[in-house]
């Protein structure tokens, strides 16, 4: 058996053209199934769960293909306090969606901050590829509201919980899993719709005025909070699946 993270980079499409007839090559979602991942070339696919199937499953592979890992769909973590804290979950340096969102994540900061004033603290967590390649918040009044990785609120033990907005990333579904409110933004994008339909949040907003609002009405009511958290769990749900069979699946 050839067992790959992906089926798209040069080494890894190497090895199964080399194997070819002789191992049987098997895929596991590392990831977003951007538009790299397709089409598929791994003989089996193993994936998260049920949004990920339908998403390669639109790209073309076959549903014969794909299993299900071990990746059991999550309880969020629970009983923790809720801060006034909001952090935005920036992706700025991403090409993968088809265009820049560094305008998008650049204004939505800015009216998350003229919002926000003196109500809560607001964070901008930066991606490893923005400390190194630069971001649109440098030089900015915001510039001191970043902060590099790690982010604490990745971790297990994380303290309160907070309301994190993105767009589509799988630091989102960490968050979710630690207990914490993500919601989505509703941007247009040109590419790799598949993994928005797996990393985008189930709760989004269309715009800046929109989310500012959710945000507020979550931290002033816990039956707000409560209803997301229903339809967050549900989203995770459907996220993750535990395939217990996918290893005599794949060797068939």
């Amino acid at each position: 058996m050839l067992v790959l993270h992906n089926d798209f980079e040069l080494f890894c499409v190497a090895a199964l053209t080399a194997g070819a007839g002789r191992w049987q090559g098997v895929c596991i979602q590392h990831g977003l199934p951007t538009d790299e991942f397709f089409p598929t070339r791994a003989p089996r696919q193993v994936v998260w769960g049920d949004r990920s199937r339908a998403a390669y499953v639109s790209q073309g592979t076959s549903p014969d293909a794909i299993s299900f890992g071990t990746f059991p769909s999550p309880a969020m973590r629970s009983g923790a306090v809720m801060s006034s804290a909001v952090a935005l979950v920036s992706q700025t340096h991403t090409p993968v969606f088809g265009r820049s969102l560094a305008r998008d994540f650049l204004e939505l900061a800015e009216r998350l901050a003229d919002r926000m004033s003196g109500r809560g603290q607001l964070a901008i967590l930066l991606h490893p590829e923005e400390v190194r390649l630069g971001h649109p918040f440098a030089g900015t009044r915001l510039a001191g509201l970043c902060r590099p990785p790690p982010h604490r609120e990745f971790d297990a033990e994380s303290g309160p919980s907070s309301i994190l907005v993105g767009f589509c990333s799988t630091a989102l579904i960490k968050a979710a899993q630690q207990g914490h409110l993500v919601i989505g933004m509703n941007w247009p994008v040109t590419a790799s719709h598949a993994a928005l339909s797996v990393g985008r949040p189930a709760v989004v907003a269309d715009n800046p005025n929109q989310l500012c609002d959710l945000i507020e009405r979550l931290l002033a009511d816990p039956a707000e909070r409560a209803s997301l958290l229903r339809t967050q769990q549900a989203w995770l749900d459907g996220t993750f699946a535990y395939g217990d069979d996918w290893l005599p699946e794949v060797t068939a």
